[in-house]
Order: C-alpha cells, then sequence, then structure tokens
C-alpha cells in the first residue's frame, strides 16, 4: 500500500502529485495499491491546506488536538474517518510496508523539513502495528 499521491494520483491538496518512480512502478507492477485517506474521508480535490492544530496525529487519534484548514475549518471527523477506512484496508491486505507521503497532516510519517510529522492516518497504522517508510 502507498500514498496514492506517491504513484502519480492527483489527490493531494492542491491537485498535484508527488509521484516517485520507486513507488510509482511497484504500482504499475501490480505490487502497490494506492489510497488516500483524505478523499476516502470525504474531502474533495482541491481543498484547502490543513494542519494539525495542538499536536501530533496520535494527539488527534487521542482528541488532544485537531486537524484544521489554515482558516481554521475544523476537518478532523474526514480526517479520523479517512483514517479508519485506510486501517481497514490493511487489515484486509496486511501489506510488508505501508509507503506513506512525508509532511501530511494525514499519511505524514518522519522528518519534513527537519521537523517530525505524524499524520493521523500514520498514527492509527502505527498503533495497529504496521510497518510504515515515510517517502518525501
Amino acid at each position: 500500500m502507498a500514498s496514492a499521491c506517491l504513484v502519480g494520483v492527483n489527490c493531494r491538496y492542491d491537485g498535484g502529485s508527488k509521484t516517485t518512480p520507486f513507488i510509482r512502478d511497484r504500482f504499475l507492477s501490480g505490487k502497490i495499491i494506492p489510497f488516500c485517506p483524505e478523499l476516502l474521508g470525504g474531502m474533495d480535490v482541491p481543498r484547502p491546506r490543513m494542519l494539525i492544530a495542538g499536536g501530533q496525529g496520535t494527539d488527534v487519534l487521542d482528541g488532544a488536538a485537531a486537524v484544521k484548514t489554515e482558516s481554521g475549518k475544523d476537518r478532523t471527523a474526514e480526517m479520523l474517518r479517512g483514517a479508519r477506512l485506510t486501517l481497514s484496508m490493511a487489515e484486509v491486505l496486511q501489506p510488508g510496508t505501508i509507503y506513506l507521503k512525508t509532511g501530511s497532516p494525514s499519511c505524514g510519517w518522519g522528518m519534513h523539513k527537519g521537523k517530525e510529522v505524524v499524520g493521523v492516518t500514520a498514527a492509527l497504522l502505527s498503533r495497529n502495528n504496521f510497518i510504515l517508510n515515510g517517502v518525501e
């Protein structure tokens, strides 16, 4: 499994992708299934940029932080819905590794611009013992 933007799907907030040749090649050979938690949660493309206000994805899962647009609109419910649906996919597919786009408030996993980022979906997958690999 991999964040859909990494295989070339134009699903990022700005309508673009972050195609990564290694991930795309694995997708084209049938070894990766793409997913986008934000789309699964009911968000549109394009959509306003979002951030986690008050912590990381783990804090959102615990109810101690929220996901908000830059204008302050709360998108926590959609983000949690998408994370849960992604977890359901992972539980069925049982992938060896899940590749996630770093820096995303949903998929973020690892260092991004000198700061550790743990998105909501990444936090939920990690809590359920899936192996994650952040891809810039």
